[in-house]
């Protein structure tokens, strides 16, 4: 008997089984339905393989394809036995759930200030207040009524550092809770351990910070190696609301590393051509400085949250 080698249906049904009630079809340009005991239950389009309401895939493995860059399930990516968030700033950190092999990870929600922050501040009236409120926040102020007063924390370990090969992701979730927002002083950032209550820049010698100075309602991040700083994008500030600031530092060599901020998610004008030759480990670190010696300046810190590659 003769053997057709093609067959064109012009979008008519394949019926498949005995009483009609599965088949293939492609009545619709460039779309394949599959109907199974009468009802659709899958799709084929380019690229595309779906199953429709009601209809579920099993399976006992799923792989990533040769472009090796994980599977991503409604947003979460999954990648080398790692979970990872799939949108902005976290898109490409690996989770550490319940901690990971994987990663070196910082995360306070100030439930207590741990002995292991270390407070300097210029007067006995800065105080550092853990509030009874959902999640803990930490709320630091400085004396009312001296221009320049400080306060600040970090913590005690030094575990993290700019190096080639390790990317490393920042956030904190702040506010600026003032009598006079736009006179206060702000710095909040990973830093080498130093006294920054009497820097009138708010830039450490040596580390990455986001800092408002008095007189603007805006801030920006910044990087300083050995003195030298660097500035990327920043944001305005609005009294007693809270804001997500972050940054990804991309890993890549001194010189030629890029460290990107995130403003409530969104990224912003990133540091290009980051130097970090002379820093050396950083931990994580929150001041505020009064501006104006009539009111009490304030800054509440919500969660402080590092994570680098490992």
């Amino acid at each position: 008997p003769a053997v057709l080698s093609s067959y064109d249906l012009n979008g008519s049904e394949f019926i498949l089984d005995a009483d009609g009630n599965t088949s293939i079809t492609a009545d619709t340009d460039d779309q394949i339905d599959v109907k199974i005991g009468g009802a659709d239950d899958f799709r084929f389009l380019a690229n595309i393989f779906r199953a429709l309401s009601g209809s579920v895939i099993e399976t006992n493995t799923i792989n990533e394809t040769t472009a090796a860059s994980g599977v991503t399930i409604d947003s979460l990516l999954i990648k080398d036995g790692d979970v990872r968030p799939g949108t902005a700033m976290w898109a490409t950190c690996p989770s550490g759930i319940g901690g990971s092999p994987t990663t070196m990870e910082f995360f306070d929600d100030f439930k207590a200030l741990d002995a292991s922050w270390t407070v300097i501040e210029d007067d006995a009236a800065c105080t550092q207040l853990v509030s009874d409120t959902l999640g803990g926040r930490l709320t630091l102020t400085c004396k009312a009524t001296t221009d320049d007063n400080a306060n600040q924390v970090y913590w005690a370990q030094e575990t993290f550092r700019l190096t080639s090969g390790k990317k490393l992701w920042f956030e904190a979730y702040v506010k600026s809770a003032s009598g006079d927002m736009v006179q206060s002083d702000w710095s909040v950032g990973l830093i080498e351990k130093e006294d920054l209550t009497g820097v009138a820049d708010n830039l450490p010698a040596n580390g990455v910070v986001f800092h408002k100075d008095d007189g603007a309602a805006t801030f920006v991040v910044s990087s300083s190696d050995n003195g030298v700083n660097l500035n990327g994008a920043g944001g305005t500030i609005v009294n007693n609301t809270f804001i997500k600031i972050g940054f990804l530092f991309d890993g890549v060599a001194s010189g030629a590393a890029t460290i990107t901020p995130y403003i409530g998610g969104v990224a912003g004008a990133a540091i290009a051509s980051v130097t970090y030759a002379t820093m050396a480990e950083l931990t994580p670190f929150l001041m505020v400085r009064n501006g104006d010696a009539t009111t009490t300046q304030t800054l509440v810190i919500d969660y402080v949250k590092v994570v680098q590659e490992r």
